[in-house]
């Protein structure tokens, strides 16, 4: 939320955006098997108009018109892109899981024909019921529909990893 209010920044020292797919479907995998993510590092600089910006990987939805100062992320940002790109549907970033594999790839032909692959992003949404959704991938995968809500929900708790982070203070560019 903080990315799309346009609250946390990148500063022109930051390098760009790198990760590729694969590395993107391996974040989540470890995020869904509860695997440490490290931590991030921001900095609220004391001029905001002294601080050189690198365009983000991420468009921001809204600026704030609040006296807030901006946090520029120092370290984090393959991993808060990647999650962000996860969670909001990027195209580049369609990730997929396998329910019966416990298993996490991009998207592609293959996952879309074969049963039992549903996309990260759907099983996100809030909108979605996870009774319907599982109910829909038991048969096809083989296993209980309490089997597959229980996976389709650890997955839906990705949405809601907590990073823990430092915030560097009354430091000028």
């Amino acid at each position: 939320d903080k990315i799309d209010a346009g609250e946390i920044r990148l500063p022109e020292i930051q390098r760009a955006y790198v990760w590729k797919g694969p590395q993107v479907a391996h974040l989540v995998d470890s995020l869904y098997r509860r695997y440490p993510s490290g931590s991030l590092l921001l900095w609220e600089a004391d001029q905001e108009f002294s601080v050189a910006e690198r365009s983000t990987a991420i468009a921001s939805t809204s600026i704030s018109g609040r006296p807030w100062k901006p946090l520029y992320l120092l370290d984090g940002q393959q991993r808060i892109t990647s999650l962000h790109r996860v969670l909001k549907g990027h195209p580049d970033t369609s990730v997929v899981f396998n329910v019966a594999a416990e298993r996490f790839q991009l998207e592609s032909r293959s996952t879309t024909l074969a049963s039992g692959w549903v996309k990260v992003t759907d099983v996100i949404a809030e909108a979605t019921s996870l009774f319907e959704l599982a109910a829909q991938l038991a048969e096809p995968t083989g296993l209980t529909a309490d089997v597959v809500h229980g996976r389709l929900d650890r997955l839906r708790g990705i949405a809601h990893y907590s990073y823990q982070y430092e915030t560097v203070q009354g430091l000028d560019y």
